[in-house]
This record gives C-alpha cells, sequence and structure tokens, in this order.
C-alpha cells in the first residue's frame, strides 16, 4: 500500500496525528459492488458489477417486471434483453 501512504493527505494525517498510534486497515479484501440500471414505465434491468481485491469478480444482470412486482431473470452475463423478454408460466416462482 506504498501508494496510498505516498499521497498528499496521508501525509498531512501522519503530520498531525505522527505522535499517536495511527492504524491503518486495508478494506480492499472487502466486496464493493456498483451497478448501472435501466428501465421504463413495466420493466427496469441492472447489470451489478461486484469488484474484490480491486478486481472485477462477479457480474449478475437482472431483470424485474414492476407491474408483476418480481424478477423475470438473473444471468451471469448480459444475454437476454430485459425489454423484449417474454414471461412464461414456467418463469413464475
Amino acid at each position: 500500500m506504498d501508494e496510498i501512504r505516498g499521497l498528499p493527505e496521508v501525509e498531512a494525517f501522519h503530520e498531525m496525528y505522527g505522535g499517536r498510534d495511527i492504524v491503518f486497515t486495508n478494506y480492499s479484501m472487502n466486496p464493493v459492488e456498483f451497478d448501472y440500471a435501466a428501465s421504463d414505465d413495466n420493466r427496469s434491468a441492472y447489470l451489478i458489477i461486484r469488484y474484490y481485491d480491486r478486481e472485477p469478480s462477479d457480474f449478475s444482470h437482472q431483470c424485474s417486471d414492476k407491474v408483476l412486482r418480481r424478477g423475470l431473470f438473473m444471468e451471469d452475463s448480459v444475454r437476454t434483453d430485459c425489454f423484449s423478454y417474454v414471461a412464461t408460466d414456467v418463469d413464475a416462482p
């Protein structure tokens, strides 16, 4: 984490609190999550990207129907168009 220690803000923190016990906690091993969303009046599509240890580790493409108030599908990559997807009884929860 040398690149973090060299940041001006970190240097200023160490200068200000140099006589105290300073603890650095690395949270980069915890997942971070971002998402994109597209929606219309009836449906919403989401791409959820989870980062673990600074690398994208999980992609989840989800489609939900606002009228039916339920998810229609979830997949590991973007393959199915949420807005043209036809729900069937088999898809019912």
